[in-house]
């Protein structure tokens, strides 16, 4: 007597714990790749409406003053972000306090002389203006690094809203006053209060994420370490 061999089902080979980690990347990656085009978009909108609806003198101020924002910004935050991703954060702590006058030295040397180069170099630039090109500069370290701290937490989703609600706020604050009345400081100052925004939302929400995260095992354990059915 024969046996009849049946074909074997491969449905339960689909979704195998070896492609979660490959589906969980595509996902992450994709929300990123998503924040970074908005991102993009909007600049590249900002840039060319300014670039046709601006004086040359004032549009030439506005890219000076991101050139500015940029070269403080890259010099200051020191690689941070890219420690922060590589390394645990316990080890940070750690090296930060056995090494605080190392710590404190390198970072005043390195936001100190950018803006040293800026109050001596911008001409152009009242002080006022200065000033606001500091104070967005520190902001929008802070907000980097709040953003790095979600990525590293794999929180693609809370950087993705912010970032949308970040965009949403240049686009409109650069369109108002570009057909209202421009002022370079009006917008400093309105960008500085996004990126305030911004890191707030991204602290807040990632804490409040984190706790919920680790309340829920709680929640779903009784006191003598069983969970409940």
């Amino acid at each position: 007597m024969s046996l009849i061999k049946m074909p074997v089902n491969n449905s339960a080979k689909q979704n195998t714990p070896i492609d979660l980690p490959i589906l969980t990347f595509a996902k992450r990656t994709f929300l990123l790749i998503s924040s970074s085009a908005i991102r993009l978009a909007v600049q590249l909108t900002v840039i060319f409406l300014y670039a046709r609806n601006l004086s040359y003198t004032d549009y030439g101020l506005y890219q000076s003053a991101w050139l500015y924002v940029n070269v403080i910004s890259v010099i200051s935050i020191f690689g941070l972000p890219s420690l922060i991703l590589s390394s645990a954060a316990n080890n940070i702590k750690i090296w930060m306090t056995h090494h605080k006058k190392l710590f404190i030295s390198v970072g005043l040397a390195v936001n100190i002389i950018p803006i040293i180069y800026l109050l001596f170099t911008g001409k152009n630039y009242d002080s006022i203006t200065k000033i606001l090109l500091i104070a967005i500069s520190i902001v929008q370290n802070i907000s980097i690094i709040a953003e790095i701290f979600a990525i590293k937490k794999e929180k693609e989703k809370l950087v993705l809203v912010t970032n949308i609600i970040f965009s949403a706020g240049y686009l409109f604050c650069h369109l108002f006053l570009l057909y209202s009345s421009y002022s370079l400081q009006l917008l400093l100052s309105g960008i500085i209060m996004l990126y305030i925004l911004k890191a707030v939302l991204l602290w807040i929400f990632n804490n409040v994420m984190a706790h919920t995260e680790n309340a829920a095992p709680a929640l779903s354990t009784g006191s003598n370490g069983f969970i409940w059915d």
